[in-house]
């Protein structure tokens, strides 16, 4: 059984990002021990951990900065920016993440 859930998924044809919600840590009070973002990475099957600073919100839009890289997005598309990836990324409903993604990531939890 999975111990998250997928708040937001965003793919292009290099990288995949992800949000996830871990499930199994219910009475954590710590947000960043709940919340994660992640990048995967197709060319070599990786996940990465990115580091969360700040968020915003605006209607439709959003936008979140790591220590990485910034994402803005929103229903249809998005956008990131980062020293080693950038792209235009499509939202995707977060039934629709792959399996092998899935896998990746309860291995990495």
């Amino acid at each position: 059984m999975a111990h998250f859930k997928v708040l937001y998924y965003l793919d292009n044809k290099h990288f995949s990002l992800i949000e996830i919600k871990r499930t199994d840590l219910d009475r954590e009070k710590d947000k960043s021990k709940l919340y994660y973002w992640l990048i995967y990475l197709k060319s070599s099957n990786q996940l990465q951990k990115l580091d969360f600073v700040s968020m915003k919100s605006s209607g439709n839009d959003e936008e979140r900065i790591f220590k990485q890289g910034k994402l803005h997005f929103n229903t249809d598309i998005g956008h990131y920016e980062s020293n080693k990836q950038s792209g235009r990324l499509r939202y995707i409903p977060a039934s629709d993440l792959p399996k092998p993604i899935a896998e990746a990531i309860a291995s990495f939890l």
